[in-house]
């Protein structure tokens, strides 16, 4: 039986998403890119394989295969970008999330607070499939679509932008990055404005108007792609598109390219980093008191 989980990671040295983009250079996680030249002097997140009673430790160096495992039978282990970016969230950010979650509910209580959020994700998922599987994939008509009643608003709230999209290539595919050893469900890949690319959809209540009223899904988009750019596919990403659909109002569209996923991913790999040593921190200290308690009895 194999059993993984990420036990330490070393600090993150200055790394390029723009590595993972094109198939003539090497893998990102092999190597450090400064002035447009490889070192291979870049520091690793190192993986801990516990196969049977024997630990194995893996690195950019370290083929799983050499072990005779398969990445991809341990694949299910892998933390996900959104439990990574819950855990490596500010302490700040942590806060206003629960003090917000904590007036709903006592504003509504928590069985309608926990309806709410259920209705949302339904809501949020009918979209997604209006979008991608009947306008993308069968070219359903924009006034054909069929949609809960609850949806539609927010349907016509993207219909202006409909135009701009054509050639599903994907839809709510796990992507996978074995070196970082992530992994996540992108909403769709196709065409916008003629260009191959990530899409994520989003519903609100309130206008966002700025990129960072969008919070963490930049750096969520940049990791799908930077996971999905290090696969054996015949396509990289080099571009990506947020669109948050209102009810009352036309969707706003922000629209990331190579440039901005380039920086989103730099930040992508610190948060990932603290997730992991926050991981890594809380099991030794759960093996500390392990032994303490053993040592009182023996």
């Amino acid at each position: 039986m194999v059993s993984i989980m990420l036990c330490k990671i070393l600090p993150f040295r200055n790394s390029s998403f723009s590595a993972l983009s094109y198939k003539n250079v090497r893998s990102l996680s092999s190597n450090r890119y400064e002035n447009g030249k490889a070192t291979n002097n870049n520091r690793h997140i190192i993986l801990e394989v516990k196969r049977n009673k024997k630990t194995i430790s893996l690195n950019n160096r370290t083929s799983a295969a050499n072990f005779g495992i398969n990445i991809d039978s341990i694949f299910y282990k892998f933390p996900s970008v959104t439990k990574i970016l819950e855990e490596s969230r500010s302490e700040d950010g942590q806060q206003i999330l629960i003090k917000w979650k904590q007036a709903m509910i006592e504003q509504v209580g928590t069985e309608i607070f926990e309806k709410m959020t259920a209705d949302r994700f339904k809501l949020g998922h009918a979209l997604h499939e209006a979008f991608s599987m009947q306008y993308l994939k069968l070219n359903t008509p924009p006034d054909e679509v069929i949609l809960p009643e609850n949806a539609k608003p927010y349907w016509n709230s993207m219909r202006p932008l409909l135009e701009d999209f054509d050639s599903l290539i994907s839809k709510e595919m796990w992507v996978k990055h074995r070196k970082l050893c992530y992994k996540g469900q992108l909403d769709a890949i196709a065409h916008y404005k003629k260009k191959l690319t990530l899409i994520e959809l989003k519903t609100s209540d309130k206008l966002k108007l700025r990129l960072e009223n969008t919070y963490d899904t930049p750096l969520q988009l940049a990791a799908y792609a930077g996971a999905l750019n290090s696969m054996n596919l015949d396509y990289k990403v080099t571009h990506a598109v947020i669109v948050v659909c209102y009810k009352d109002n036309e969707a706003s569209v922000f629209e990331l390219g190579l440039h901005y996923l380039e920086y989103y991913w730099k930040e992508w790999l610190q948060r990932l980093h603290h997730a992991v040593y926050k991981w890594a921190s809380l099991k030794k200290k759960n093996l500390n008191k392990s032994q303490k308690k053993s040592s009182r009895h023996p």
